[in-house]
């Protein structure tokens, strides 16, 4: 504190302090010195943001390429089904493993008729396939 050294008495602050006496004071102004505070927080948090959503579209990025695998992976394996159930196919496959099948006798076939078609549906639709099954076996 500054004191008034002819009467021992504390200076008030609204006097104007003499040069020689020393005070503590900043070297900064302070309100210079807040800007500067909040624009190392502003720029820290910008870099945490800048950072969690770099990592963000990695994760992204990874989960996309992912989905391409699969969906390539899920095309080629429909794509070899469908050729495994072709008719040459099938055949050639059954014949490979052992398995001889022929037609059932025109006596023991039962043809398929009769059935409700799905809602919306062509007549058509309702004969693909084979229309006749072996049964009394």
């Amino acid at each position: 504190m500054a004191y008034n050294k002819k009467h021992k008495r504390r200076v008030a602050h609204r006097t104007n302090r003499l040069w020689s006496e020393t005070h503590n004071t900043w070297a900064v102004p302070t309100k210079i010195a807040g800007v500067v505070a909040f624009l190392v927080v502003v720029g820290i948090a910008y870099a945490a943001l800048v950072h969690s959503v770099d990592a963000l579209t990695g994760e992204i990025g990874s989960a996309e390429r992912e989905r391409d695998r699969l969906t390539e992976d899920l095309r080629r394996t429909t794509t070899d089904w469908e050729r495994l159930l072709s008719f040459d196919n099938l055949e050639r496959t059954l014949r490979n493993n052992g398995i001889s099948m022929r037609k059932p006798a025109p006596g023991r076939r039962i043809a398929m008729g009769g059935y409700a078609l799905p809602a919306g549906a062509a007549p058509a639709a309702a004969f693909r396939g084979p229309t006749a099954v072996a049964a009394n076996l």
